[in-house]
């Protein structure tokens, strides 16, 4: 049987980092049954008991080349909630059940692990992201300089920098930052500014000899477990 470790809510409000978590996994996939998909996500979570890890189905609803239709983001509280989840996996009926309905039906393209290095606002009140995916060759350099644009946010939300650990590939960079927004509305404000800011500018000399952006995507939250 396909095994998933479900992948991001990104997101942890109010964030603590410690050795022991919290972390992230990101299970990306593509399926043109989104609604089935909704449906034996749902049951899944009717059959097994999913502890203390908060699951999220996103939409990857502009994603450029990206062959992902959806993600499920999984964070974890510490290792031994990510240990329970592990278990459950070999253990509960329904993720037999859950994959005998949506093999047909789903491909899975990717899982990373994100480990967060900065965050801010409610992630759970936010319902849609722009995703910025970074090939970071200084991450020391770049963290100083993403909390010195951060510093002075006023669009997003929420915000939040991870680390990608098990998982990572070129083609996924090497870090991953996301600006939330708890409606449409003020999604499509922000990115439809023609102009960027002063410090984003301030931003960009300081990081452009030490970093690339591989790609910048609209995720949807579907639904919340």
């Amino acid at each position: 049987m396909k095994k998933i470790l479900l992948l991001l809510s990104l997101f942890f409000s109010p964030l603590f980092f410690a050795e022991d978590g919290p972390f992230t996994v990101f299970y990306g996939f593509q399926t043109e049954n989104p609604l089935d998909i909704v449906a034996a996500t749902d049951q899944l979570w009717k059959d097994c008991d999913k502890g203390d890890v908060v699951v999220s189905l996103n939409a990857d609803a502009i994603n450029g080349e990206s062959s992902n239709t959806h993600t499920y983001v999984v964070n974890f509280p510490d290792n031994a909630a990510f240990v329970k989840w592990n278990n459950l996996f070999a253990t509960c009926p329904g993720v037999q059940k859950y994959f005998e309905t949506v093999n047909p039906i789903i491909e899975f393209t990717q899982e990373i692990m994100g480990l967060p290095l900065r965050g801010f606002g409610d992630t759970a009140q936010s319902e849609y992201f722009q995703v910025f995916s970074i090939a970071v060759q200084n991450p020391m350099k770049f963290v100083k300089a993403y909390d010195e644009l951060m510093e002075s946010n006023t669009e997003c939300d929420s915000w939040g920098l991870l680390a990608f650990g098990a998982g990572y590939t070129r083609q996924s960079g090497t870090h991953l930052a996301y600006c939330g927004f708890n409606d449409l509305t003020s999604y499509l404000e922000q990115a439809q500014v023609r102009e960027p800011t002063e410090e984003f500018q301030k931003f960009i000399r300081k990081t452009f000899k030490i970093s690339q952006l591989n790609a910048v995507s609209m995720v949807e939250v579907v639904k919340r477990y």
